[in-house]
This record gives structure tokens, C-alpha cells and sequence, in this order.
């Protein structure tokens, strides 16, 4: 919403039915919402931007990850894994 004045136009627009749920009555709470640009430009505010980045980049690695996990190509990856790993660790052992 761009004001306070539209916001409550909208909020008139809300339907109750008489007889219904609040037999036709209600209040509506109508609260300010802030974004990170309407603080200016600070320390915390430009601490909130990187974290947020890097917060963004760590969830596309994830996602990366998660969609090759369900591939058929990682699901014959993984065992060939575990046997290097199998073999790895006997080779120690027998030393």
C-alpha cells in the first residue's frame, strides 16, 4: 500500500456476512510494515544486506545439491563412494 488512506479503503472492502462467523461485526488491525531501505543507509542496515546474501548464496548451494542428490547419475555415484571409502579404510588398517 502506498498510505495509510488506502490501506483503509481496503480494509472497508472486507465482506462479513450478518449472521455469520462475528454475526456481521469485526475489527481489523491495520499495522506499518517496514523494508530494509526505508532505514537509510547504516552499519546494521548494510550488516543485514551481506548476511542476507550470504544467507541467499548458502540456500542456492543447498538447492543445487538436493536437485543432483536426486538424480540417478548421484544415486551410482554414491555407492562407488562408499566402496573407495570401504577400500580406503582397509588399506590403512592392513599398514
Amino acid at each position: 500500500m502506498k498510505s495509510k488512506a488506502e490501506a483503509i479503503e481496503w480494509a472497508r472492502r472486507v465482506l462479513y456476512e450478518p449472521g455469520g462467523h462475528m454475526d456481521g461485526e469485526g475489527e481489523i488491525l491495520l499495522r506499518q510494515l517496514f523494508d530494509i531501505e526505508d532505514f537509510g543507509d547504516n552499519k546494521a542496515v548494510d550488516r543485514h544486506k551481506k548476511l542476507g546474501a550470504k544467507v541467499a548464496k548458502r540456500a542456492k548451494a543447498a538447492k543445487r545439491k538436493t536437485v543432483y542428490a536426486g538424480t540417478k547419475k548421484a544415486a551410482k555415484a554414491k555407492p562407488a563412494a562408499r566402496a573407495k571409502k570401504a577400500n580406503k579404510t582397509m588399506r590403512t588398517k592392513k599398514k
